[in-house]
């Protein structure tokens, strides 16, 4: 029987040691101490995206070297980077669209004043909410999808003892993927609902003006449904002004997280081309 040879190569670099590693792994370092168990804040996530732009910074000019040329799973990094870049870009539309939203509402809430047709506004503003979370999820699904394929990669890499940096480019992937859940699940909270532990924590700021150690871990897009449901339950002077602050402040909040997003998405098409130069060569 003829034997069968296979041409396997490796992406490799001179020296472990190399200043492009070096950095990246500081890059990655300084990462994860942004990742908190906590409730994510607009503040913590745009943190985390721009320190995940610092990385893939690091990375591009670690993947801009003369590396020895693509092992067998460079498959497996090029449809990853690919995917990365649709979720990036599918993420930064649900934000826009959320800030856009924001705006509108805030705009409505300032004309209409006390009328009682704000509370259609707010049926309205929370109606998209509720379809941008199902979106949300949708994205959520795929990140775990290509979580289990990078995390199967990283043990396959293991086992064939193939270069550290495939090691390294897995780890940039499952670190991507932990930013951008986190964000995920940021704009997935909770629209207008009354019933379960938070809310019964919106509950009690509604009716206590007080804030507890929960209600603190609430975050911005929480406090908004607050203020709205107050706001619907009495339209006083009050109640509008607190509304239109939150809903001012949040569209702020997420213009800097599509800020960020647009930067990291520069970046992913920066990788992609140097994945795809490196897959020609």
């Amino acid at each position: 029987m003829a034997s069968t040879s296979y041409h396997v190569r490796s992406i490799s670099l001179p020296c472990r040691s190399h200043p492009a590693i070096i950095r990246v792994k500081e890059e990655l370092s300084k990462l994860k101490t942004l990742e908190t168990p906590c409730c994510q804040t607009s503040e913590a996530i745009c943190n985390s995206l721009s320190g995940l732009a610092e990385l893939y910074d690091c990375t591009n000019d670690l993947l801009g070297l003369k590396l020895t040329k693509q092992s067998a799973l460079m498959d497996c990094l090029l449809d990853g980077s690919v995917r990365l870049l649709d979720i990036c870009g599918g993420t930064r539309d649900i934000v826009s669209q959320i800030k856009e939203h924001t705006r509108d509402l805030e705009s409505s809430i300032r004309r209409r004043k006390g009328d009682i047709s704000i509370e259609s506004s707010v049926v309205k503003f929370n109606s998209f909410r509720r379809r941008m979370k199902k979106e949300a999820k949708r994205l959520i699904a795929s990140l775990k999808q290509i979580k289990k394929q990078y995390e199967a990669l990283a043990m396959l890499d293991s086992d064939q003892k193939h270069s550290s940096v495939i090691g390294l480019l897995t780890e940039v992937t499952l670190s991507s993927i932990s930013v951008y859940q986190s964000l995920l699940m940021f704009v997935t909270v909770p629209v207008s609902k009354t019933k379960g532990r938070r809310w019964s924590a919106i509950t009690k700021l509604i009716h206590t003006e007080r804030v507890s150690c929960e209600e603190e871990n609430m975050n911005e897009l929480e406090r908004i449904d607050a203020a709205l449901i107050s706001l619907c339950r009495s339209r006083k002077g009050e109640k509008i002004e607190s509304a239109q602050r939150g809903l001012v402040a949040l569209e702020t909040h997420f213009e800097g997280i599509e800020s960020n997003l647009e930067c990291l998405f520069r970046r992913l098409i920066k990788t992609r081309t140097l994945f795809l130069n490196m897959a020609s060569d």
